[in-house]
């Protein structure tokens, strides 16, 4: 009988991937707001998440979560649209209720760490993120190039457990601008209502 200690197997996966929490009711999206929660980079690491998301962690209906790509030890993508990584791209969004948020949202990490959630172009996919909504949840494929925003774009798969006819396709930096005004115009009203009470 051989008595040498036998080495599991692991299947790493192509690339890294970080998952990523936000409380939704923190109002602070610095990037020190994020919280790292774990690096997957093995099949293993992804069950390992999988099986004890319920016993460590809020629910995908109570906070919002984001999985994305890590290229190396420094060089990773921050689930913001500001990001380097991020703001020349933009996302897919789907509406899914809260009944098959975490169905879906599991669905889609498979998708996601197996690479084939764009057959085309693959390294397109920057990453997937939740967010918790009254009664439903809205759920995003994030990509690194705003031309490339075709649904026709995104794998046949995505049909089983997402309706890919009410996908809508928004872009990082226009997202940024309007966000940026919306400030400045902020600005301005509280600059008026201070000078006319004087």
């Amino acid at each position: 009988m051989d008595k040498r200690t036998s080495i599991q197997k692991v299947h790493p996966l192509n690339t890294s991937w970080i998952i990523w929490y936000h409380n939704s009711n923190d109002k602070n999206w610095d990037i020190e707001s994020y919280k790292s929660i774990l690096e997957i980079n093995t099949i293993e690491d992804f069950l390992v998440l999988v099986n004890s998301w319920d016993k460590c962690l809020p629910k995908v209906t109570q906070g919002m979560y984001f999985f994305m790509r890590k290229f190396k030890k420094n060089d990773i993508i921050y689930p913001r649209w500001e990001d380097k990584y991020n703001k020349n791209g933009g996302y897919w969004s789907f509406k899914v209720t809260d009944r098959n948020s975490e169905k879906t949202w599991i669905n889609l990490c498979k998708i996601l760490i197996g690479e084939v959630i764009s057959i085309s172009n693959p390294m397109n996919i920057n990453g997937i993120s939740i967010s918790p909504k009254k009664n439903f949840c809205i759920i995003k494929i994030w990509n690194n190039n705003s031309e490339e925003c075709e649904t026709s774009l995104l794998s046949d798969e995505l049909k089983s457990f997402l309706d890919i006819n009410e996908v809508k396709y928004s872009s990082h930096n226009k997202n940024i601008k309007r966000d940026r005004d919306k400030i400045e115009k902020h600005k301005k009203r509280t600059k008026r209502g201070y000078l006319t009470k004087f």
